[in-house]
């Protein structure tokens, strides 16, 4: 229960990231030309990749460096929601256009 926490945390967290909209809407857009769910996971690891990259830094001023690989996992967790969710919402606008497409 406490992890589930820590991950609604971590998502309501990521939507104040400007990271965290672009992966959205990269992901979204991924869904939109129905391309595969894989390339949303893909997308989920640069995120993370990059958020690691920018914010080590600032865990090793903070003292946190030394548990950066679970950080980063949490990250990665995190990442694969948001692109998940934002690759599902454009598959799901995409069909709605097609249908609508052929019903005219």
């Amino acid at each position: 229960m406490t992890y589930l926490a820590i991950l609604a945390g971590s998502l309501v967290g990521k939507m104040y990231d400007p990271l965290g909209w672009i992966a959205l809407i990269c992901a979204f857009v991924i869904g939109a030309y129905r391309q595969h769910w894989w390339l949303a996971v893909l997308l989920a690891v640069g995120a993370t990749i990059l958020n690691v990259i920018l914010v080590f830094s600032w865990w090793v001023q903070l003292g946190i460096s030394a548990t950066w690989l679970s950080r980063a996992i949490l990250l990665l967790v995190v990442f694969c929601v948001i692109c998940g969710i934002g690759w599902v919402l454009g598959r799901t606008a995409a069909q709605l256009v097609h249908k609508e497409k052929s019903t005219q």
